[in-house]
């Protein structure tokens, strides 16, 4: 069976300017998992949108999400397209 999960975060601060860097962790991590499980299970895939806010356009958090959910489905059309999980995920905010 394949567990689906949706997950929100929101930075700010010192984690809103390391953006980023805690994203490529992120991606790390799945990865590391996934080499280190691979004789267990399957692959974990995980698609990722991330969008930050803009105060000339986004005058609410549905804006800003709604933003990060397109990317999301984005990525996952290129993971499956490509038969990829987190890699080179092209980051648009």
């Amino acid at each position: 069976a394949i567990m689906k999960i949706s997950a929100c975060v929101i930075v700010k601060n010192e984690d809103y300017q390391n953006r980023d860097d805690i994203l490529i962790k992120f991606q790390e991590k799945i990865a590391y998992i996934n080499e280190v499980a691979k004789e267990m299970v399957e692959d974990v895939p995980v698609a990722v949108g991330m969008s930050a806010y803009d105060p000339t356009t986004d005058y609410d958090f549905v804006s800003i999400f709604s933003r990060a959910d397109t990317l999301m489905y984005k990525n996952k059309k290129i993971m499956k397209e490509n038969n990829r999980f987190l890699k080179d995920i092209k980051r648009e905010y």
